[in-house]
């Protein structure tokens, strides 16, 4: 089991959140609806995005890991406790703020936090990222390099959607086109090698049709609280095995993952490919992952349930963004607004509380940074050696 123990303090944070932009850089199982059949003659477009590893390029995501280290607010594992609700602001009634007793979980994204210059970096970069294809051919690279670009692909492009229309508290309710009632992950948003692609089809039609195992399932962000995170790094041909298990240790071992008998409503999508024969499957694959002290619930637990869904948007403020009150700093008794929201701020002091009993817990303190080879991806073709001797490339992928 594996930490990133990065977890910054509050006061870090705030300066961080307010640092300039560098344009630079419950009920019972069903499967019915999770994923759609598709017909032979839909499927053969996207045949041509079958990975074919022959060569040696290599694509590089620094300005996606620069983007995502800016915006992502890393949170931790969880300590499989409800949160409670916040208090309401000063003088009211009223709570906008996140009031989801799961918000301490999972990653966020700190939308309210987005200005003209890095909204404009999503635009252009994700720009980029569709026309990539054009110029190399996306097949032939390594598969690690190529599951990283659909990971990279489907999450800025689900970032900018949310962005564009935020504050929003339930994203999978965005109709991203106009006289489209296709909702955000089924609207046909990109298009790559002049095919036009929605988010389901990144992740059925292509990544979950051409990879076998399951962990990748743990690579898309679904934009809510309730799917895995975005990691505070993008997916490289590198990171890749150790990102993705990073993410399926963080999900699967929190509440909104398995909690009180039930699981995360996304199994119900991923279970026609992945798992199958659900109850076997699943408690095998969480066995895997898990801690020894959690799955033990899952042995106590004599039939799986899926939680209620939890569509709310995973961010600092519950969707609320600068609509809730904001936060003033006062100088010579007058209230000037620093342009962070009251929920932000009050989001970040929670986040605190939980990084100091972090600290005090035994599992987290004792945990052993373990990196090793993981079978997680699938393999390449055997490449020949490179006539370059300078030229690197990783065979054991």
């Amino acid at each position: 089991m594996t930490y990133l123990k990065t977890l910054l303090g509050s006061a870090a944070l705030i300066g961080f959140l307010t640092a300039p932009s560098q344009a630079a850089t419950s009920g019972t199982l069903d499967h019915s609806q999770a994923a759609s059949i598709r017909s032979a003659s839909v499927m053969d477009q996207f045949s041509q995005f079958k990975p074919n590893p022959s060569s040696y390029t290599r694509l590089d995501f620094e300005v996606m890991d620069l983007l995502v280290e800016r915006i992502v607010l890393y949170m931790g594992p969880s300590l499989r406790k409800m949160a409670t609700r916040p208090d309401a602001f000063t003088g009211t009634r009223v709570v906008k703020k996140h009031t989801s007793p799961y918000r301490l979980e999972g990653n966020k994204i700190i939308y309210s936090m987005f200005d003209n210059t890095q909204k404009n970096i999503v635009r252009d970069y994700l720009k980029d990222l569709t026309e990539i294809p054009d110029k190399v051919d996306l097949t032939s690279l390594s598969r690690n390099d190529q599951l990283s670009y659909w990971f990279n692909l489907h999450n800025l492009a689900l970032i900018k959607e949310i962005m564009e229309v935020y504050p929003k508290v339930n994203p999978k309710d965005i109709k991203p086109r106009a006289n489209s009632d296709a909702k955000l992950h089924d609207a046909k948003i990109l298009v790559v090698k002049g095919v036009p692609l929605s988010l389901r089809d990144i992740r059925e039609n292509i990544v979950y049709r051409y990879w076998d195992n399951p962990i990748v399932i743990y690579g898309f962000h679904d934009g809510t609280l309730g799917s895995p995170s975005l990691p505070a790094v993008a997916f490289d041909r590198n990171n890749i095995d150790y990102t993705l298990r990073q993410n399926a240790e963080e999900f699967i071992n929190s509440l909104r993952g398995f909690g009180f008998g039930k699981i995360a409503p996304y199994y119900k999508e991923v279970a026609p490919r992945y798992f199958p024969n659900l109850e076997a499957d699943l408690r095998q694959h969480f066995k895997r992952y898990m801690r020894p002290e959690v799955y033990a619930e899952v042995e106590k637990t004599s039939a799986f349930k899926y939680h209620r869904t939890m569509d709310i948007i995973s961010d600092t403020t519950g969707g609320y963004g600068k609509y809730a009150a904001p936060q003033n700093l006062y100088i010579n008794n007058e209230a000037t607004d620093i342009g962070i929201p009251t929920g932000t701020v009050d989001f970040v002091r929670q986040r605190a509380r939980k990084v100091q009993q972090l600290q005090e817990t035994e599992w987290f303190l004792n945990n052993t940074v373990i990196i090793e080879d993981i079978d997680t991806i699938d393999p390449d073709l055997d490449l020949p050696k490179p006539r370059d001797p300078g030229v690197d490339v990783d065979i054991h992928e």
